[in-house]
């Protein structure tokens, strides 16, 4: 390894002292073996009155205190670096949990004029036919229903914060009131989207709803494997 003779020369005193490491007097020996101009200015240096004990241990005391500076200045970029990369992980969580919260995660409930219902049907034996629209976003239908004291079945609808164009959630079910009622262990009244302060109607006692056109029939037919006024199956 070549190296300038500036540097052997800032080295030269503490080699002429002994106080170099084996590593470093090897380097200096390569060198002077080569520069002639290096080796004088050792001869000089070699017929200067040699430092006294005092001075080589003020020399031995300087290095160690640079090679302690300089395992320091290593353990600081070490401590940085992780740093950098806990750092860098938290703020990854972090922008995944925005992320999450604002698209993925479904909590904001759907208000009622965003919720077309169509295509009512009774198909007999308390089987409703409907089709639903999410007008304006993609919309979640959580799977477990809630029922009050009145035997209102209510199925809550959520959408994330950001709203996305709706692809998957619209069309149309069969709500079934034996299974409601199976379900919830109850006896279910009235079938609503949404919550008691915010609602869309599907069925309810008393209600009045015609029957199935030939489109619907057709729908079912291609939809599910029914039995109209017998049993759902999907």
């Amino acid at each position: 390894m070549k190296i300038e003779c500036d540097v052997i020369r800032d080295v030269l005193p503490l080699y002429v002292d002994k106080v170099t490491s084996q590593k470093t007097n090897e380097l200096v020996d390569e060198h002077l073996s080569e520069c002639m101009d290096c080796q004088a200015e050792l001869k000089k240096l070699e017929t200067e009155e040699p430092l006294s004990q005092t001075e080589i241990q003020k020399n031995q005391s300087e290095q160690k205190l640079f090679s302690n500076l300089g395992l320091k200045l290593k353990q600081l970029k070490l401590k940085s670096f992780i740093k950098g990369i806990v750092l860098a992980s938290g703020l990854l969580l972090v922008m995944y949990g925005i992320y999450m919260g604002l698209f993925q995660i479904y909590f904001v409930p759907a208000p009622a004029d965003e919720i077309t219902i169509s295509n009512l049907a009774d198909l007999g034996d308390d089987n409703i036919f409907y089709c639903i629209n999410y007008d304006k976003a993609n919309y979640f239908e959580e799977t477990i229903a809630e029922i009050n004291d009145n035997g209102e079945l209510y199925l809550n609808v959520y959408r994330p914060i950001v709203k996305r164009e709706n692809t998957a959630n619209n069309g149309c079910r069969i709500f079934q009131r034996g299974e409601a009622e199976a379900f919830t262990n109850a006896s279910v009244k009235a079938y609503y989207y949404g919550t008691p302060e915010n609602r869309v109607l599907i069925w309810k006692e008393g209600l009045v709803i015609p029957g199935p056109t030939r489109e619907i029939e057709e729908i079912i037919e291609q939809t599910y494997r029914f039995n109209i006024s017998s049993t759902y199956e999907k």
